[in-house]
């Protein structure tokens, strides 16, 4: 199962608009949990502190 702006706009619209991204694509989700899983600490790796072409 994917979640994330890109599978839900698909889903809904047939379309995906990454301007009206409000939680980040499937990959971009699933690469900051792994981050944080594999870490152990939840907030050792903040979206928000890192630049945009990285995320």
């Amino acid at each position: 199962m994917a979640v994330g702006d890109d599978t839900i706009q698909r889903k809904a619209t047939g379309q995906v608009i990454t301007e009206n991204f409000t939680h980040g694509s499937a990959d971009q989700r699933v690469r900051w949990f792994t981050m944080g899983l594999k870490s152990g600490d939840p907030i050792a790796h903040s979206p928000f502190e890192v630049p945009e072409n990285q995320l």
